[in-house]
């Protein structure tokens, strides 16, 4: 089994057009604009709500998958006033629109593969400056509320 690190991985945000398809996502973020400076991904992916109930007869707490959140992406940036990707999500902020996000893994197979590539709608919930100490970078995270299914295309070998 290959393994892969996340160096090389890039994001993209798009605009605020209603997409569900693959078309649909790649006609809002071709190009889109590159989040650049990202020294952070995240993490992102469904996960279930719990919703449980107790039968009286066996006391036993019984277990169902309730609705989906498929999370908050945190993307941690160098800060870059310049850069168009993070200039975007600035503004995204100050919007109560879903944008469309593209994610692209550095995870090709092989030389002539494909690499995983996921999409997904949300909103920029929060911008937030992390100043540090004297030898820090300044940084900017950037949280995106997912409101979307995510869309995942499968890395492939050709």
């Amino acid at each position: 089994m290959a393994k892969f690190i996340n160096g090389g991985t890039r994001a993209w945000i798009g605009t605020t057009a209603a997409a569900k398809t693959l078309s649909e996502y790649k006609a809002d973020l071709n190009p889109g604009a590159e989040i650049g400076e990202v020294e952070d991904n995240g993490q992102f992916g469904d996960t279930a709500n719990e919703v449980t109930g107790t039968a009286v007869g066996d006391r036993r707490v019984q277990k169902f998958r309730g609705s989906l959140n498929a999370g908050t992406l945190a993307l941690v940036c160098f800060k870059d006033a310049l850069d168009p990707g993070q200039k975007a999500l600035r503004a995204a902020m100050k919007s109560d629109l879903d944008f469309n996000f593209h994610v692209v893994l550095n995870d090709k197979p092989t030389a002539a593969g494909k690499p995983t590539e996921y999409y997904f709608r949300g909103k920029v919930m929060s911008t937030s400056e992390n100043l540090g100490s004297v030898d820090n970078l300044i940084r900017t995270t950037f949280n995106i509320g997912i409101n979307s299914e995510i869309l995942e295309i499968e890395a492939t070998a050709s």
